[in-house]
């Protein structure tokens, strides 16, 4: 049976390291993002007022929240007054639903020293919270609304106890930790919408098909992008197979889209292609930078102001 047992562990353990293995890797940066509305309007103020809300002192939070974030981006200026742009909307909290269930299964329980087949139970309690809020960005200077969506944030999770229901219960967050934590995730999905502002991105790197490249890849797990590139550029010079060689362009090309170097990063990832033309990675990378071209275009302009 033992023997059995540590067969299953290490059974386990080679799966793990096999899909491991076999998963690609990644690379992950920071890009510029421009927000959702028209290029054509770039604001230096911006205030964030009038918000309504069916539970007011939810009211500071969010308007607090808006403020610290857009600012925190370094594109817009938050002001009280002499504004470019007011953000303003709804806010719906509504209320936090809880439920309680049990269920029973069979068991073994100590009676005497002896085990004995008895019926346990098992205590479920969950909440369930639905936040929305309706919000526009109105521009002063005609008194339009340039942009406005309605978002909103679910919460659902459930407690587990196998001793008694108040157990399940105590275990749980608290209603006002669940309406907080949602109103900072739509506050940032709001941010991101009405400001340029970094987003985390993750891109597949190659391995190739030699150890060349696939040292190139331990270099960048380990932050030493430098020698990544220069291992890469020794692949090409060498003329590796050409497999290995659309995987060094496509590599260098995913550090220059990490570095903004857009035209750059699009030549390399289209000499990979000419290489593979039938490797669909190397067409999404390159419709994928120049989008981001265009987007990093706008973005200089809120930089340029």
């Amino acid at each position: 049976m033992l023997m059995f047992t540590k067969l299953k562990v290490f059974i386990l353990i080679g799966i793990f390291f096999m899909l491991t293995a076999c998963s690609p890797k990644q690379y992950s940066f920071e890009i510029d993002a421009p927000p959702k509305y028209s290029s054509e309007y770039v604001f230096k103020s911006m205030s964030v007022k009038n918000f309504k809300s069916d539970k007011k002192q939810y009211l500071s939070n969010i308007e607090r929240i808006l403020k610290s974030g857009i600012a925190k981006e370094g594109y817009i200026k938050i002001v009280e007054q002499g504004e470019e742009a007011v953000l303003s909307g709804v806010l719906y909290i509504g209320t936090v639903h809880q439920e309680n269930s049990s269920s029973s299964y069979d068991c073994e329980k100590k009676i005497d020293g002896k085990k004995v087949k008895s019926t346990c139970y098992g205590y479920t309690y969950q909440k369930k919270h639905l936040l929305k809020i309706d919000y526009s960005l109105t521009r002063i200077q005609d008194n339009s609304v340039i942009f406005g969506e309605s978002i909103s944030e679910e919460f659902e999770d459930s407690w587990y106890s196998s001793q008694s229901a108040s157990k399940a219960r105590m275990s749980a967050i608290s209603d006002e930790e669940i309406i907080n934590n949602s109103l900072q995730k739509i506050a940032t999905k709001i941010i991101q919408a009405v400001s340029p502002h970094k987003e985390k991105v993750s891109r597949e790197l190659q391995e190739g098909d030699s150890d060349s490249v696939k040292l190139g890849i331990t270099y960048i797990e380990n932050g030493r992008v430098e020698q990544a590139l220069a291992i890469w550029d020794q692949c090409i010079g060498q003329a590796e197979s050409t497999k290995s060689v659309a995987a060094s362009y496509y590599n260098i090309g995913v550090i220059k889209e990490s570095q903004s170097n857009y035209r750059d990063a699009f030549n390399l990832y289209s000499k990979a292609n000419r290489l593979l033309p039938t490797e669909e990675l190397y067409i999404k990378a390159m419709t994928r930078v120049e989008t981001l071209n265009k987007q990093n275009s706008k973005v200089r302009e809120w930089k340029s102001q």
